[in-house]
């Protein structure tokens, strides 16, 4: 009576379907774990695996040969400059300096212990 045998049937049918689909899948992710781990453990999976691994390291190690490169160069960079600004600075003259001293020793006599003045 209004066709509830025959939903009742095509739900069976589709229960048991998916069991056996259920049951296929299981036994696939098996037999690929099986495979993966048997090609992880022959000599041709661990050289892939080391060769990965290498590739990696490799790149890492490039990309901290290039930062350090550039830190290195930049403090170069500021280093020729400082050394450079210290040859071009003009050196003071040993008489200019003797000149200079013989005023400021002038100076010092012309003020009192306090600072002032002795002048009237």
């Amino acid at each position: 009576m209004f066709g509830l045998g025959k939903m009742r049937r095509q739900r069976e049918q589709l229960f048991l379907k998916t069991q056996t689909l259920e049951t296929r899948a299981a036994q696939s992710r098996t037999r690929f774990r099986q495979s993966v781990l048997a090609m992880a453990t022959r000599p041709e999976g661990l050289a892939a695996s080391f060769i990965l691994g290498l590739t990696t390291q490799c790149s890492v190690a490039d990309g901290q040969r290039k930062t350090l490169l550039n830190m290195a160069s930049a403090d170069f960079i500021g280093l020729c400059k400082s050394g450079f600004f210290a040859f071009v600075e003009p050196k003071p003259d040993p008489e200019q300096d003797k000149a200079t001293q013989g005023r400021s020793t002038q100076a010092h006599a012309d003020l009192s212990s306090d600072g002032n003045s002795m002048g009237l």
